[in-house]
């Protein structure tokens, strides 16, 4: 078995922590409407203007800006990945379209404000954790081949290789780049119950159901958090 899991030193500081699960197998030759993520991006900015604040005073966002800065992860410089993606809409620049579970994860995050990754099941070495950094462990930022040591005690996603994910859901690397034949994928959205875990929930079932109706995948979903943390992502 491969499994998701979130370690319990995490939940001690976050008991509220969860995140959605959407598992997809794909078929080989998946494609989505072009018009997904464009119409994703002209919602977000709409719901915005109608809120008359800015990206970092929304509420969604201030949840992870306050999350980070109680791991010491300065949000000005390092902010999460739905900050950094709605700041990049509001400035009239559109997500490039990478590949279609790409483009579908980045239209949900953008509709319900939460941050949403996108894994290759298949290139997961292992199991899948949210944990802190471990001493010596590294990262390669995508579309770099020499990696940077990480320091102990930062909040990562990690399998057994190394560290897939940088500072909690602020950026994945190299090693999680979802190619364009990938058919087997994971995609973690994050937030905190009672908070933002009505979006979280809203979200999973919206990018499964897209998952299903753009790419003729075949989903199913989950949830981990505090007194589930662990999911499995494939039988091998």
């Amino acid at each position: 078995m491969k499994y998701f899991s979130v370690h319990e030193q995490v939940f001690s500081l976050f008991p509220d922590y969860c995140v959605g699960v959407v598992v997809a197998q794909l078929p080989p030759d998946a494609s989505c409407r072009h018009d997904v993520l464009s119409s994703a991006c002209d919602d977000a900015v709409r719901l915005l203007e109608a809120a008359r604040c800015s990206v970092k005073e929304y509420a969604p966002v201030e949840v992870w800006r306050d999350a980070f800065r109680k791991v010491g992860i300065n949000p000005g410089k390092f902010p999460s990945s739905i900050e950094a993606l709605l700041h990049r809409v509001t400035k009239g620049h559109a997500p490039p379209s990478i590949t279609p579970p790409v483009d579908l994860a980045n239209s949900v995050a953008l509709r319900f404000f939460v941050p949403v990754g996108v894994h290759d099941i298949d290139s997961i070495t292992g199991d899948l954790e949210v944990r802190f950094s471990r001493p010596g462990e590294r990262f390669v930022p995508f579309g770099a081949e020499i990696p940077e040591e990480v320091p102990e005690g930062e909040l990562v996603y990690a399998d057994e290789a190394g560290i897939r994910t940088r500072r909690w859901v602020w950026r994945q690397g190299e090693k999680s780049k979802v190619s364009a034949g990938a058919t087997h994928i994971f995609c973690p959205v994050d937030g905190f119950l009672g908070r933002t875990g009505h979006l979280v929930i809203s979200a999973r079932d919206e990018l499964a159901r897209l998952f299903q109706q753009e790419l003729g995948a075949q989903t199913r979903v989950d949830l981990v958090n505090a007194s589930s943390p662990r999911v499995v992502l494939a039988a091998e």
